[in-house]
């Protein structure tokens, strides 16, 4: 099977001074995550490339504040919960279809993309669109979520054409273009069930 190679670069910054140590078994699960599951699919190894340039742009300067701000590692525990039980819900996703490594690769990942975009997006934007009227135009959220629909079919396309060819950037390129939209769209869609639920609360109180 082909994979994209990418540089040797530090795993888990922000975990590990978090938990503490690089054994500790929630990084354990974050690295195994990557390593075990990610990394041995063309989809997924691609994804980590764009996923790596963003993530160490900001990481060694967080982790080196964490190390020593106690504080801060038990509000970054409690931010990090939640992730730690997506991420496993993910594995157990890929598990279930590891026959077909690429297309348990991608399920995993719109399995963590959902839960996460809902979760850590969707959540604080539903009680904020509650809170601001002009956030709840039901034809702006509508068009929203067409585009990021439509950006998700052409990532998939792309995902599916970069496999057939090999094709490394459009792997690179489709994979992003997948997990972001896929992010944004259960983002937007958590959030406006929230917004409409706490409405409905207020309106009955």
């Amino acid at each position: 099977m082909s994979t994209v190679s990418t540089p040797t670069l530090p795993t888990c910054l922000i975990a590990t001074a978090t938990y503490g140590s690089d054994v500790a078994p929630e990084v354990q699960l974050l690295r195994d995550f990557r390593d075990n599951y990610l990394m041995k699919t063309s989809a997924g190894s691609s994804f980590m490339i764009a996923f790596n340039t963003w993530y160490y742009s900001f990481s060694p300067s967080v982790a080196s504040h964490l190390q020593t701000d106690p504080a801060g590692r038990t509000v970054m525990k409690v931010v990090l919960y939640p992730l730690i039980g997506m991420l496993w819900m993910s594995s157990a996703t890929f598990n279930l279809t590891q026959s077909y490594p690429e297309i348990a690769a991608l399920l995993s990942g719109l399995v963590a993309s959902s839960l996460i975009g809902a979760f850590y997006l969707g959540v604080p934007f539903g009680f904020l669109r509650s809170r601001v009227k002009r956030l709840r135009d039901s034809r702006r959220q509508k068009m929203l979520r067409d585009s990021l629909l439509i950006l998700l079919l052409l990532g998939l396309g792309g995902l599916a054409i970069g496999e057939l060819l090999a094709a490394y950037p459009l792997l690179i390129a489709s994979t992003v273009t997948v997990i972001l939209s896929t992010l944004l769209l259960n983002a937007t869609i958590a959030s406006n069930k929230i917004a409409e639920l706490l409405n409905r609360k207020i309106r009955t109180v």
